[in-house]
């Protein structure tokens, strides 16, 4: 089981306390349905998610503050002797919790030449430096130095924002089922015939299910730890393009063209905003109570930054 993230890119193991700087993702198919003769329609325009209602959970704001925090942090480890984190910029990923904003993108293509330049796989993000220790000197600087810059945001703060985190992973989570859907026949059938028409046959709506070879990222870079004192520093990974195969291309345009044909697209798109409205109103009482206060460290996060 992987050690808890706290938020700002360090994370703990159960023994040694094992920092490291920075931490850091769906597709689903398969419901068998033998295809049949049907009429296949041209392929329609898929839509776009309008405003969502999880528009009202504020990750946005949530990586102002910890940036906001890593800037802080990072100042206090340089005055304890321990400049690495400067050095090598740990700032957060931005978008944190983009995933909850659902579009029709969400569920594979939007045009067919999109669809042909990406196939099926998904492109490796960059890795920024990290930095590791198991030195207690260095876990026990970096506990205070974080409650410190906590601290400068207001009382709190640590608190807040772990309950909001947690509370942006319940949104997160009752998304999953819509992303784990298998395709039931009445879209399965539709879908495998129209792609049977254009010379791909199977008899389940499973991508590699259709004898097509696969691409890839390419080989992960072998960048080594670089040894600093008590510290350990991994240079940045750059980012890695997926590149489909010839053939995958063409059954990823396919599978566009008969998927969004059939509705599919639209079905899990109608179903995921539906369950976001489900889970917004559960979670009512949790966000009306947190958002303020998260736009108000936010507030403070930014004069934070603005004084570097």
């Amino acid at each position: 089981m992987s050690s808890p993230d706290n938020g700002y890119g360090c994370s703990s193991s159960s023994r040694n306390r094992l920092w490291i700087l920075p931490l850091f993702l769906l597709t689903a198919c398969g419901t068998p349905a033998p295809p049949a003769a049907v009429v296949v329609p041209a392929p329609t325009v898929r839509v776009q998610a309008p405003p969502q209602p999880y528009d009202a959970f504020r990750g946005d704001l949530l990586d102002v503050i910890a940036a906001a925090v890593l800037v802080e942090r990072d100042r206090c480890m340089a005055k304890a002797d321990y400049p690495e984190l400067q050095e090598i910029g740990g700032q957060p990923v931005s978008g944190s919790f983009d995933d909850l904003k659902v579009t029709a993108g969400s569920f594979g293509a939007t045009g067919a030449a999109e669809a042909r330049r990406r196939g099926f796989g998904r492109d490796v993000p960059a890795e920024p430096p990290a930095v590791r220790s198991t030195s207690q000197q260095f876990s026990a600087a970096m506990d205070r130095c974080t409650q410190e810059a906590n601290a400068r945001l207001g009382p709190n703060a640590q608190e807040v924002q772990n309950r909001y985190y947690d509370l942006g992973n319940q949104l997160r989570m009752a998304l999953r089922p819509v992303y784990a859907d298998k395709m039931p026949p009445r879209f399965a059938v539709p879908v495998l015939a129209c792609l049977q028409a254009k010379g791909f046959t199977s008899k389940t709506p499973d991508v590699r299910s259709f004898g097509v070879p696969f691409g890839d990222a390419g080989p992960e870079p072998s960048r080594g730890w670089d040894k600093r004192g008590v510290l350990q520093v991994r240079p940045a990974n750059p980012a890695r393009p997926y590149v489909p195969t010839s053939k995958e291309s063409e059954l990823a345009a396919a599978w566009y063209d008969c998927t969004t044909t059939a509705g599919w697209p639209r079905y899990q798109l109608t179903r995921a905003l539906a369950l976001q409205a489900a889970t917004v109103r559960n979670l009512k009482p949790q966000l009306d109570e947190l958002t303020p206060t998260i736009k108000s460290l936010a507030h403070q996060a930014n004069t934070v930054i603005a004084q570097q």
